[in-house]
């Protein structure tokens, strides 16, 4: 059989979507035509339904009952930090009358524990509440000195001061237009990273940790 003629053989795929009745009317019609008078065709469309016929009359395997949920149950999905936060506090709210009791105690211990300090040095000779104040005001205002003063220091010995001083002078040296480009660009820069902050830790309602059941 010459090239020529091989050719009005319809393709392999044509055969089988014939076979599978998945053709228009038009080119079924067709392609029933010429398998109707082509041994060529006609034995390869035989070959066709009895391999779906074989294939059809194989078992249908279905998986067991639950068996998604139990490969499901043993994936994890990470987790944002910030719905892990909310998680842990969340078990941390209590959700009884005694429970809120216990942890309103709690917390008012410091206070009942800072009052009665206050109230036991007041009754001292010679100690007055203004007196207190200015004390605890002094130490405050040297503790916050000291460090502040000692991380200025840190911060003038590290590298990061040097390349803070090398981008203001860089800065300084160029016109006002690239200024003003640079802060578009962070500005932009700014509202995309928050945008997408958003839509990966505070959309939490799209963003489901729980697995998913499914049917078979």
């Amino acid at each position: 059989m010459d090239v020529s003629e091989s050719t009005l053989h319809p393709t392999p795929e044509r055969l089988q979507a014939f076979v599978e009745e998945s053709l228009e009317d038009a080119e079924r019609t067709a392609v029933s035509s010429h398998v109707d008078s082509c041994p060529r065709c006609t034995a390869e469309v035989r070959e066709w339904r009895s391999l779906f016929a074989a294939l059809g009359s194989l078992p249908e395997l279905a998986p067991s009952a639950g068996f998604a949920n139990r490969v499901m149950a043993g994936v994890e999905l990470p987790q944002p930090w910030l719905v892990s936060v909310l998680e842990l506090l969340r078990r941390l709210v209590p959700t009884t009358t005694k429970g809120w009791a216990v942890a309103t105690a709690f917390l008012a211990l410091p206070v009942l524990a800072g009052t009665g300090a206050l109230v036991w040095l007041t009754s001292q000779p010679g100690v007055t509440v203004q007196g207190l104040w200015t004390m605890t005001a002094g130490v405050l205002g040297e503790g916050l000195g000291a460090a502040g003063a000692w991380l200025w220091s840190q911060w003038l010995d590290s590298s990061l001061a040097y390349y803070a001083a090398q981008a203001l002078e860089l800065v300084s040296n160029r016109s006002g237009g690239v200024i003003g480009l640079a802060l578009v660009m962070f500005a932009t820069l700014t509202a995309a990273s928050t945008w997408i902050l958003y839509q990966n830790l505070f959309r939490s309602e799209s963003r489901r940790t729980h697995y998913a059941s499914y049917s078979f």
